[in-house]
């Protein structure tokens, strides 16, 4: 006889489709170990840590990434029985990036080696691919998930546009309230700067907050946080791994290899890396750009050596930087 805890797996894979079934799976066979499958109440933040000792002494979960993504698809499994009144969510009283630090830590899991930043015609191809699907209007889609793909894919275009913009982390930017914005919706402010939005991406805007009215008939507010009026309730920054990656299976983005069948993730943070690496090699103002995106000059200088030291381009001499600087007056035009 089924379990309580795979009982509401079950539902929940029904209700939310397969993207987080392997890891969710893995944790009820634990349960099931450890004899809690049938008492819900009972299970904790300990037992989440000690389910993932007990895979990475199996072998199964060797690195950062892969824990990562078994906790992303616990909190997305807790979300649901939250959402049904179930069980409580046990991830909300606690600090999620100390609980990753801690993990890695205890458990020794390898770091993450890559920084991977896109080209500028990998850029131009995400933005031209994601446009062209949601060229359609969303009241002529059809199919509930079909209408759920677009839903994701709208807020997706938004977290990646917003990304190019005011290159900050992804906690940062799913965490904008619509007070953020202006009421034009033309200027948005991300870690106390005033970035100025883009006519296509204020129409983007525009359309995802339509979507979400439609949904829920009822208009935003001040304090709503934008994502989750657009998407849901239950919207959480890591599922955007999950549709990040089934926009690249689907749309065959160029200079990102052929993404296998079996992932289901693909991390978004090149996005923001990318915008960094294209400042950072535009030599834009160090101390600005670690205002917008969070991090520490320090970190920028050591994370973007290449780009600030090296293939410099040729420095102009005294009276062209002046020349340059002066156009930049009120008083020129004038002159």
């Amino acid at each position: 006889m089924a379990t309580l805890m795979e009982k509401w797996y079950k539902e929940y894979l029904k209700a939310k489709g397969d993207t987080y079934r392997n890891h969710v799976n893995k944790f009820i066979d634990y349960l099931n170990i450890i004899n809690k499958a049938d008492t819900p109440i009972n299970i904790n933040l300990d037992d989440i840590r000690n389910c993932i000792g007990y895979y990475v002494e199996l072998g199964v979960f060797n690195a950062i990434n892969t824990m990562e993504l078994h906790l992303e698809s616990l909190k997305s499994f807790y979300d649901y029985l939250l959402e049904t009144g179930k069980s409580p969510d046990i991830f909300s009283q606690m600090n999620y990036e100390e609980y990753k630090k801690s993990l890695t830590d205890e458990f020794n899991l390898a770091q993450k080696v890559s920084r991977e930043v896109f080209s500028m015609d990998t850029v131009k191809d995400i933005l031209s691919k994601i446009d062209n699907y949601l060229e359609a209007e969303y009241s002529t889609i059809e199919g509930i998930n079909n209408k759920k793909r677009y839903i994701h894919w709208s807020a997706l275009r938004l977290v990646i546009k917003l990304t190019l913009i005011a290159p900050a982390k992804r906690q940062v930017i799913c965490n904008l309230k619509y007070v953020d914005f202006d009421k034009d919706l033309r200027t948005v402010v991300i870690n106390g700067v005033g970035i100025s939005i883009p006519n296509s991406l204020r129409r983007d805007l525009k359309l995802a907050l339509e979507i979400g009215k439609a949904q829920w008939n009822k208009d935003i507010k001040d304090q709503d946080k934008i994502f989750r009026y657009i998407v849901g309730s239950g919207f959480r920054n890591e599922v955007l791994n999950a549709w990040f990656c089934s926009f690249i299976k689907d749309q065959n983005i160029i200079g990102i290899n052929k993404v296998s069948d079996e992932r289901t993730t693909y991390p978004i943070e090149p996005i923001m890396k990318t915008a960094i690496s294209h400042l950072v090699k535009g030599r834009a103002n160090l101390a600005y750009v670690s205002k917008v995106c969070g991090l520490d000059i320090g970190s920028l200088e050591r994370t973007y050596y290449d780009e600030i030291f090296q293939n410099q381009p040729p420095q102009p001499n005294i009276g062209e930087s002046i020349d340059w600087e002066i156009r930049k007056l009120e008083y020129y035009s004038y002159i």
